[in-house]
């Protein structure tokens, strides 16, 4: 049938053959259509209904013979993955090496500034009598001085660090007496195994001999036993005074070990004790020499707990006082030492210090090298014999005093501190040093004092393993009394660095999921209570803060308080 005009049909059409049309202007249909060849839309194309997505989204292919599905496309630019781990909105996040995202986590590093130390009097650490020890069980610090503004009283304070952003502070108590004797050269240790705060002294009322003083804490409150005196002075020879002493713990053997030269045949010799109980020490054995043949000018000890060693180190009078160690063996409240070895052939006569790195194995030692300049060289120990690293330098100007403590809980890194004379001024600075197999590698300097006395005592460094902060004293000249200062290091430790950051995370997500981080353009509100028109930095706990850390990983600019433009 041709038809020319307008066909209407009321009832149904049924066609067997094809149907061929050339225009269409309109389409109503209430069931399914199927298009054998595409459809092609030239004007506008709505679709409604629950089961059609939401208001934004597009419409995506799965593939060859999968159902195409609904999903957001972001405007900002953002890389998404798959979290490793519970990711927090609004903090940092990196990428790990598997492709995954982690949250950005560790410790933030803390500098903090020189602050004097004042009690009833003023905690005076003139003349090299003071040092420092950390109780872990009481979680505080002791600091052990003389006290020139009250009759030259060997005394004690406790400290206790502040927490959060109080961590470089440190509250003191009230000097307590531990001798009324004027010590001299104090040293101190803590014994980690009886819980016990110990303090070696020469005595002045015992011709300079040792004397050690046993104190215990509860809370901030310290009490000392009756002190032990005359431990030293029956060397060969007899009645010397201690000169150029150390002190240490041997956590293996549950010993004291003093480290010292006999002004009497001026030798060096090492005495070995331990706790007896009710607050006192006893010390059963002879001194045993170490240094036979000539003077131990002045002397630094550590133990090893990976050699099981005691580790004495010492310019040696018997060779133009070059740099010397040696090694040995504790048992049965005696030492048994091995043979001495030069590490440094320069006369340095000038105070060396060392510890040990239990993570690696290896120690380092600290010294004023040729031309007096701070030098750090790592020592790897087999039964008593040492093998030396090269020899690195920390400071290239005359060095007083270098100390060195370990990171043990947080970076694994260690810390120097040490006094340089420059423009004819003593200073106080501390350098972070890495240790690779015997390579040192070292962080830009910090000045964490600008007192010229910082150089004019052997200052004091000790590791506080709760809160991964390093405390170091040393005599000041501010104020009228030259007064005990001290300032508090954190070495920072993360997963994040500059190359591993991605960026902010825009929500909170589980392990697994796939989460989102917002990209350099982006606008985050993920993010909470920040300032407005402040530059924000990640730090290495993955928080926000204005003040960047030593990674310097930039966040973005706020224009609100929950508005973070990502740069």
């Amino acid at each position: 049938a041709v038809v020319t005009g307008i066909l209407t049909v009321s009832s149904s059409v049924s066609v067997g053959g094809t149907l061929t049309y050339e225009d269409v202007t309109n389409v109503d249909s209430v069931g399914l259509i199927t298009a054998r060849d595409g459809i092609h839309v030239t004007g506008n194309i709505g679709l409604g209904g629950a089961t059609y997505g939401t208001a934004g989204q597009l419409l995506t292919s799965g593939g060859p013979g999968a159902n195409a599905s609904w999903t957001t496309i972001s405007a900002s630019p953002e890389h998404t993955g798959i979290a490793s781990g519970s990711i927090t909105g609004g903090k940092g996040v990196c990428v790990a090496d598997d492709g995954k995202l982690l949250p950005v986590s560790g410790f933030n590093g803390l500098r903090g500034t020189q602050t004097q130390i004042e009690d009833s009097s003023s905690v005076d650490v003139r003349n090299n009598y003071h040092d420092v020890v950390y109780s872990t069980a009481a979680d505080k610090f002791v600091l052990f001085y003389r006290d020139e503004n009250d009759g030259n009283k060997g005394k004690g304070i406790v400290g206790t660090q502040g927490t959060g952003a109080n961590k470089g502070t440190i509250t003191w108590g009230t000097g307590v007496t531990f001798t009324t004797a004027s010590p001299l050269r104090i040293r101190a240790l803590y014994d980690s195994t009886n819980d016990k705060v110990v303090v070696l002294y020469a005595d002045g009322n015992t011709a300079n001999r040792a004397s050690v003083c046993v104190g215990s804490l509860s809370g901030s409150t310290l009490t000392f036993g009756t002190p032990v005196q005359n431990i030293t002075g029956s060397e060969s020879g007899g009645g010397g005074s201690m000169e150029y002493n150390s002190f240490c713990y041997c956590p293996t053997t549950d010993n004291y070990a003093i480290i010292y030269n006999s002004s009497s045949g001026n030798k060096g010799w090492c005495k070995i004790g331990k706790y007896a109980a009710t607050n006192s020490s006893s010390w059963p054995n002879a001194s045993v020499a170490f240094a036979p043949s000539g003077q131990a000018r002045e002397t630094g000890c550590w133990y090893d707990t990976t050699a099981n060693k005691l580790i004495a180190a010492f310019n040696y009078g018997g060779d133009s006082n070059h740099g010397y160690v040696i090694a040995g063996t504790v048992a049965n409240d005696s030492i048994t030492f091995g043979t001495m070895q030069e590490y440094d052939d320069s006369n340095s006569d000038l105070i060396p210090d060392g510890c040990h790195d239990p993570d690696t194995g290896k120690n380092i030692v600290v010294y004023a090298g040729g031309s007096y300049h701070g030098t750090a060289k790592a020592l790897t120990l087999s039964g008593t014999t040492f093998t030396f690293g090269s020899a690195y330098k920390f400071c290239l100007d005359s060095t007083n005093y270098p100390k060195i403590a370990y990171d043990s809980t947080g970076s694994k890194k260690f810390l120097i501190t040490y006094s340089p004379y420059r423009s004819s001024q003593q200073w106080g600075e501390s350098r972070i040093a890495t240790l690779s197999g015997t390579v040192i590698t070292y962080a830009t300097k910090y000045e964490f004092s600008d007192d010229n006395g910082a150089a004019s005592t052997n200052p004091s460094l000790d590791y506080n393993p709760d809160s991964q902060s390093f405390v170091a004293f040393y005599r000041g000249t501010d104020g009228v009394n030259a007064g005990a200062e001290y300032f508090v290091e954190n070495i920072r430790s993360s997963n994040m660095t500059a190359g591993n950051y991605v960026g902010i995370a825009n929500a909170s997500y589980t392990n697994g999921q796939t989460a989102s981080a917002s990209l350099p353009g982006a606008v985050n509100t993920a993010v909470s209570g920040l300032t407005v028109g402040q530059k924000y930095y990640v730090l290495a706990d993955g928080t926000l803060n204005t003040a960047a850390d030593d990674a310097n990983v930039v966040a973005g600019n706020t224009v609100a308080a929950n508005k973070l433009i990502v740069r």
